[in-house]
């Protein structure tokens, strides 16, 4: 910071002037005391004899205070203002809640990791569709108690969605799959709609095919994780829960061997399982990427790393 040279008296020209004054003071006093006529042996030290007080000392003590207030101000506005680290963060005990149950979940291998904000951008929608329209639905059926298929999470829900129908709740497919999930005829009594019923086709009405589509997805890993067995009670092929020993699978290789299920029909993936397997038990348990080259569909090959890459652009 630069100052003029022509501009009137500071306080610090003030505090100068006053200091220099001060000394003078000082030097006649300390005069007075050594021409005193006590004897040498009153050995009565110099420090000791106040001199009377003037009304100098005090206005250079008021202006000194006002200086160094001033100073002491400039600077802590510099200070702070240089350090914004320094300054409190905001904080709320339900952000605390939400980053803990995010914690919690991610740290348990069994359930999906948690992303709160369902807002997304994704392409290939058309500019008149809202694609955040849904989120409050989709949040709903995947947080219900009651959700038959809970290791998917919202955002993997949504890009389902995205990878179905592109958000559009009327659409239809050659084959006769409606809705923003593209059910089927044959799969809406496992998500419990009635399409043959009075009114408008609940594959048609979010609120009702989202959830539904929760319940074919589970309904889809029971025919996949159990033998399966024809007429006459024969094993044809080993289910997923053969495979690992009874043992739980981890949630991400549980929800690929799904979602094919839920493309390809369960029957192309049991197929897979066999082709792949056999009666052999994997040693570390059955995995997407081992029956992927047997599923009989490309597009069920795709479908499940379609939906994971999409939700990872969340």
């Amino acid at each position: 910071m630069q100052v003029n040279s022509n501009s009137s008296p500071t306080i610090q020209d003030d505090f100068n002037q006053q200091t220099n004054s001060s000394n003078s003071v000082d030097l006649v006093e300390n005069k007075k005391v050594s021409d005193t006529s006590n004897p040498p042996s009153a050995n009565i030290p110099t420090n000791s004899v106040v001199s009377e007080p003037s009304k100098q000392p005090t206005q250079l003590s008021d202006k000194y205070k006002q200086y160094t207030s001033l100073e002491s101000n400039y600077f802590r506005s510099m200070l702070n203002s240089a350090l914004p680290s320094n300054k409190p963060q905001p904080s709320s005990q339900a952000s605390t809640n939400s980053k803990t149950e995010t914690a919690k979940a991610t740290n348990d291998p069994s359930k999906p990791a948690v992303k709160d904000n369902l807002d997304t951008n994704w392409d290939k929608v058309d500019k008149d569709i809202n694609q955040n329209k849904y989120n409050d639905i989709i949040r709903k059926a995947v947080e219900d108690p009651n959700n038959s298929f809970p290791e998917i999470t919202p955002i993997e829900l949504k890009a389902l969605i995205w990878q179905e129908s592109k958000f559009k709740p009327e659409a239809n497919s050659p084959k006769g799959a409606k809705g923003l999930v593209q059910i089927m005829d044959n799969t809406a009594k496992e998500g419990d709609l009635n399409i043959n019923g009075p009114g408008k086709d609940p594959r048609l009405i979010p609120e009702k095919a989202i959830p539904a589509a929760l319940k074919i997805l589970g309904k889809n890993f029971d025919y996949v994780n159990k033998d399966r067995k024809n007429d006459k009670g024969e094993i044809i092929s080993r289910g997923l829960n053969y495979y690992n020993q009874g043992k739980p699978l981890p949630r991400e290789e549980k929800l690929k061997l799904t979602l094919a299920a839920y493309n390809g029909g369960h029957p192309q993936v049991q197929r897979a399982l066999k082709k792949a397997y056999g009666d052999r038990i994997p040693p570390n348990g059955p995995k997407f990427e081992d029956i992927k080259p047997y599923l009989s569909s490309r597009q069920t090959q795709e479908y499940a790393p379609k939906i994971l890459e999409r939700a990872s652009q969340k």
